[in-house]
C-alpha cells in the first residue's frame, strides 16, 4: 500500500498519473531528512511514522529539479488527517484564495499507487519496491 496525495488547485481534478509523496525543499548540504519530517507533518497534520528510514538516491525531474525521497516501515493512520492551507491567486480574482495543500489522502494496492503517482514519486515508488524485495539498496539506485 502506498500513502499519496495531491496538491489543490491544479490537480483537485485529476487523478491517475496526479499524485505525490509529501515534500518540500531544503539546503544542499543539510540532513534532507529532518525537512521531510516536517513537511510530512504539515502537509498531513501529522508526525511522519517512527521506524528505520529507506534513504533513496537523489532523482532528478524533468524540470531539472532534485528529488529526494525517504521509506518508513511504520504504522499510519489517516483518519482525522486534513491539510494546512496556503494562498493563491486563483482565476484573475483580485483577492487571494486560500487552498488546502492536499485535497486527498489515501491508501493503495501496489499497482494502483504505481498508476496514480506522478512520474518521479512513481519512480521512487519503483525504487521502494525494489529495496524492500532484497534487490539491492536503495541508496545504491541512481535512476
Amino acid at each position: 500500500m502506498s500513502k499519496c496525495s495531491s496538491t489543490a488547485p491544479f490537480w483537485a481534478r485529476k487523478d491517475d498519473g496526479a499524485w505525490s509523496i509529501p515534500k518540500g525543499e531544503y539546503i544542499e548540504g543539510d540532513d534532507p531528512s529532518i525537512p521531510a519530517q516536517r513537511e510530512f507533518h504539515v502537509e498531513l497534520c501529522k508526525p511522519a511514522p517512527d521506524g528505520s528510514c529507506i534513504h533513496f538516491a537523489p532523482l532528478k525531474q524533468s524540470s531539472g529539479k532534485v528529488f529526494t525521497a525517504f521509506a518508513v516501515s511504520g504504522n499510519l493512520n489517516l483518519e482525522g488527517t486534513f491539510s494546512n492551507t496556503f494562498e493563491l491567486e486563483w482565476q484573475r480574482d483580485p483577492e487571494d484564495q486560500a487552498f488546502p495543500e492536499i485535497d486527498r489522502v489515501g491508501w493503495f494496492s501496489v499497482a494502483e499507487a504505481q498508476s496514480k503517482l506522478l512520474k518521479v514519486s512513481s519512480r521512487c515508488w519503483t525504487i521502494c519496491l525494489r529495496a524492500l524485495e532484497g534487490d539491492a539498496p536503495a541508496g545504491s539506485r541512481s535512476q
